[in-house]
């Protein structure tokens, strides 16, 4: 439990079943993949809010009704 509280993901007993192993650590992969994806979300939406107003053209005509 002193590893859990100084940062380790999780922790296993000792003796353990190799199966014990296997969830840990398939749950440790899982959860790096939902962070990253995550932060990459977060960073979508971060440029699409960015770019909500401009304009998607040039003409004259857009340029008006932006006005």
């Amino acid at each position: 439990m002193q590893a859990v509280k100084s940062g380790a993901y999780d922790y296993i007993s000792k003796p353990f079943e190799l199966d014990d192993l296997r969830l840990v650590v398939k749950n440790a992969f899982e959860t790096i993949q939902l962070r990253l994806e995550n932060r990459s979300l977060r960073r979508r939406i971060e440029i699409e809010s960015s770019q909500r107003g401009a304009l998607l053209g040039n003409s004259a005509a857009m340029h008006s009704v932006r006005a």
